[in-house]
């Protein structure tokens, strides 16, 4: 029942018999089975007699050993786990070792693991396999192979995880299913297959969900969330960080720092700096106070890098940071260190050093097959190199790797910094335009502490957002309330990107303006807004007066060639993604869809909601915005990713709650994944929605619909 994820039930069972039948054994099972639920501390409180008597009676059973011992483990107390199993040296070694023998040998070599003794561990973890092969028992076999692999590398870790994950799927054991699923998933991250980790991630943690035990839980999210990081889902990744740094803390388990991390991690990108500084040093702290290096170096690194991003001031603080995680970090975390040192002497000015440490990043990296912290040193490489060729050759790497791994965002961003390279030719400076203007969509304002909105215009270019909240970008900078001088000059600019470049007559301006006024008096405050909106988009004046907004004998009209409007690059967008899958590219169609629904803040002027002049684009956008969630539903169901398409049609039917097409999918998609409590629901959804407008309600056919159905 444990193996099976039913560690509350146990709990309730023994809990249920009265004292007197509660014999040893069960008081062990409960034990365990506390644990597994998360009730850590009420598990010590059950296992603390039993350890003291068999203090006693100087007879230390191997099936109490391994189970008390998880109880600190998973509380990252491995000292404390390791005094728990040395109890073990003065108990006689069974002939032939059972199968709780085995899985003590294989809780002693991960333990020792966590220690950082290498050498005590591997030679532990062979015990364990040896005596697992003996015992011949499929879940202690599956937890001898988890061992073994904590000290392996490349191939043979892989295939100890393999023969672990099979190990455990023949005993019908979840939990060390989901133990080994975790461990796959973070082998993934390190060999930067981000798609294929995030997968594997999101196995593990619904295998914790249903099994527990809650470390495996939280460090399961913990992987899903640095992958959702990587493919640039920072939505979804804070709420694997929050959830994965709840959990720790509702239960007492001292595993928060990776939570904290990973949202310092999510900070940083968006460029919310103060946010990053604050995480990275609670991490930092926390990882210490647990002697956590695989959350302690990289939190300090990050702290070194955005400190050099500012002003000297931090250099030193910046300095002392990336100094201790040089000093503390093991061989698979010295390339990070490195690359943090190297960062620290760019910004000092010694160039020197800064290659030094670059180089030596490289090299770290490439020995340990680390292929995420080698992009990452060839970016510093490039920072710093002498010449443009060897900057732009090292991006180039950088960039072949983020994209083979997946990491969008990241492969965005050495087209950007190749975009600055000097001596970048029109086509790189065009691509790292379209680059950064793509990382703003995501939310990503800066790279390398540089706004990407300075990339993002060409010569001049201005930025108006409609969509949601007006804003208008001038230089990188949103143009602030006071600048306007007059609301009206606001709504001008308004009316003008609403007609979409199409020249307004200036009677039919001076009526939307100012419609109880006579004419021949609103004429010349139409000039002085006018003069205001010019002054607002080019303050220095560099321009022709009319480069933004032009004016002639037909009327007043916005260049939407040196404007640009977020509502317009929607309407664009849309049907060049369904051209894309026309043509055989539904991967990059995708990309374009995704793009259009992360760009889209809400409708069109939500601040003008009852303006006549406003309800076309509003409508259009609108539209076009539906339309691309259900090309993306469309694209999903044919991919058979169940769970994107089933999200991606929820949100369809919240913004239309009238879509038949939408609400047929979704019941569909529901019932080919096998999830028919959420298909009938939505079916009784779709024939209310029905019933509100008199439509024909749904036949219940279409809850037996095949998955492969396209509605």
């Amino acid at each position: 029942m444990l193996a099976g994820g039913g560690a509350s039930d146990v709990t309730d069972l023994i809990s249920a018999l009265p004292p007197p039948e509660q014999h040893p054994d069960l008081q062990l099972i409960l034990g365990d089975a506390l644990r597994m639920s998360g009730s850590v501390t009420w598990a010590s409180r059950v296992f603390a007699p039993l350890l003291a008597q068999a203090d006693h009676d100087r007879r230390w059973p191997a099936r109490l050993l391994w189970r008390a011992a998880m109880v600190p483990y998973l509380r990252t107390d491995y000292a404390g786990a390791l005094a728990v199993l040395d109890r073990a040296d003065a108990a006689p070694t069974p002939a032939p070792p059972g199968p709780d023998d085995v899985l003590l040998l294989a809780c002693r070599a991960s333990t020792l693991a966590q220690l950082g003794r290498v050498d005590d561990a591997v030679t532990t973890g062979a015990r364990a396999l040896v005596a697992a092969q003996r015992v011949n028992e499929d879940a202690p076999l599956a937890a001898a192979h988890i061992a073994a692999a904590l000290t392996s590398s490349g191939t043979r870790r892989d295939g100890h995880l393999a023969d672990a994950l099979a190990a455990a799927e023949r005993a019908g054991d979840l939990v060390q299913q989901a133990r080994v699923l975790v461990n796959q998933a973070h082998c993934l991250l390190r060999e930067a297959r981000y798609p294929s980790a995030l997968a594997t991630a999101v196995r593990a943690v619904r295998a914790a969900e249903l099994a527990g035990p809650p470390g495996v839980l939280v460090t399961a999210l913990h992987n899903a969330g640095e992958a959702l990081v990587r493919l640039g889902r920072y939505d979804e990744a804070t709420l694997h960080f929050t959830r994965s740094k709840l959990v720790s803390q509702r239960l007492g388990l001292n595993r928060a720092a990776a939570g904290v991390y990973g949202l310092a991690e999510v900070s940083r990108r968006l460029g919310r700096r103060e946010e990053a500084l604050a995480a990275f040093a609670e991490a930092a702290e926390l990882a210490r106070d647990v002697g956590d290096l695989q959350v302690r170096i990289p939190a300090l690194a990050g702290l070194a890098r955005l400190r050099c991003e500012s002003n000297a001031a931090d250099l030193d603080a910046a300095r002392a940071a990336a100094d201790e995680a040089h000093r503390l970090a093991p061989a698979f975390l010295l390339s990070c260190a490195l690359a943090a040192t190297g960062w620290v002497a760019y910004a000092e000015g010694d160039l020197e050093v800064a290659r030094r440490r670059a180089a030596e990043a490289v090299r770290a990296a490439r020995t340990g097959r680390q292929a995420d912290a080698l992009a990452e040193a060839l970016e510093l490489t490039a920072a710093v190199a002498a010449d443009p060729a060897a900057s732009r050759d090292a991006l180039v790497e950088a960039g072949a790797i983020w994209q083979a791994a997946g990491a969008g965002p990241a492969a965005e961003r050495t087209v950007v910094l190749l975009g600055r390279v000097p001596g970048a030719d029109a086509a790189q400076r065009s691509a790292a335009r379209a680059a950064a203007n793509r990382l703003l969509a995501l939310g990503i304002e800066t790279v390398d502490g540089r706004q990407l909105s300075e990339l993002s215009v060409d010569g001049g270019t201005v930025e108006v957002r409609v969509l949601g909240r007006f804003e208008v970008i001038v230089g990188g900078r949103e143009v602030p309330l006071p600048a306007w001088r007059s609301r009206q000059a606001r709504t001008l600019l308004k009316i003008l990107v609403a007609r979409r470049g199409r020249a307004v007559g200036r009677a039919e301006l001076c009526e939307l303006l100012w419609p109880d006024d006579e004419p021949r008096r609103t004429a010349h405050r139409l000039s002085v807004l006018l003069s205001a909106v010019r002054a607002v988009l080019d303050p220095p004046r560099r321009w022709p007066v009319d480069r933004y907004v032009r004016a002639d004998l037909t009327g007043v009209r916005v260049d939407l060639t040196r404007v640009v409007v977020d509502a317009e690059t929607l309407l664009a967008d849309v049907p060049r993604a369904e051209r894309l899958a026309r043509a055989g590219d539904p991967a990059r169609a995708r990309a374009v869809l995704a793009d259009v629904d992360a760009a889209y803040r809400g409708d069109a002027f939500t601040d003008e909601p009852y303006e006549d002049w406003a309800d076309g684009l509003r409508e259009q956008a609108r539209s076009m915005w539906l339309r691309a969630l259900r090309e993306l539903a469309r694209q999903y169901r044919r991919d058979g990713d169940s769970d994107r398409a089933a999200t991606t049609l929820v949100r369809l039917l919240d913004a239309d709650c009238y879509d038949e097409w939408a609400h047929r999918a979704l019941v569909a998609t529901l019932v080919g994944a096998g999830r028919h409590g959420e298909a009938r629901r939505a079916f009784d959804r779709w024939g209310g929605a029905m019933r509100a407008i008199d439509a024909p309600p749904p036949h219940p056919d279409v809850l037996r619909a095949r998955a492969g159905q396209q509605g």
